[in-house]
């Protein structure tokens, strides 16, 4: 008897192990499926002021990527934000 019940447990931890592992594994699969909707954009916003701490709007603003040297000019707005 004791045979038997030792085996039941040992065969109830053992069910219980798997399970906790295919759990485990379903959340690192489920998490891994949202790893790849990153980004490789990006947003570059501001606001152009003078030295009084005034908003300078209509100011010209070149981005340089420095890897790819593509330029972009962008001007302020009326409160002197840029995106």
């Amino acid at each position: 008897m004791k045979v038997d019940a030792r085996f039941r447990q040992a065969r109830t931890i053992f069910c219980q192990n798997i399970l906790t592992a295919a759990l485990v594994a379903a959340v690192i699969l489920f998490a891994a499926a949202l790893a790849n909707a990153q980004s490789t954009g990006g947003r570059i916003r501001g606001t152009v002021t003078d030295p009084s701490g005034s908003a300078v709007p209509g100011a010209t603003m070149q981005l340089i990527n420095e890897d790819t040297h593509a330029t972009r000019e962008v001007q302020s707005g009326a409160n002197g934000d840029y995106m």
